[in-house]
């Protein structure tokens, strides 16, 4: 796999949000929110399990219009019910294509 800067109309951009409890206490509820970048658009479906979403959590998606496929432009939110330990982490993961 190769790393360029240089993405022209049709590539695919994969976006990895990695998020974890730096506190010390539980977390419940977590919500993480993104977005598609401006001229991009999803080229597949977000799975929740396209991460590495942790066992202690059940994870859904949501978008403004409740589309999730190839071609939603838009906000993106995952909802994660369970708890979150300390110090415990994970990643979400959805890939655009560039318009």
């Amino acid at each position: 796999m190769t790393t360029s800067n240089q993405g022209k109309p049709g590539d695919v951009v994969e976006y990895v949000v990695t998020f974890t409890n730096m506190g010390s206490d539980v977390l419940t509820d977590v919500q993480i929110f993104d977005s598609t970048p401006e001229f991009t658009e999803l080229s597949q479906a977000v799975q929740c399990s396209d991460g590495t979403v942790p066992a202690s959590l059940v994870c859904n998606l949501v978008t403004n219009n409740g589309v999730n496929s190839a071609g939603y432009e838009g906000n993106i939110r995952w909802e994660m019910t369970g708890n979150l330990a300390a110090g415990e982490s994970g990643t979400v993961v959805y890939r655009v294509s560039i318009q």
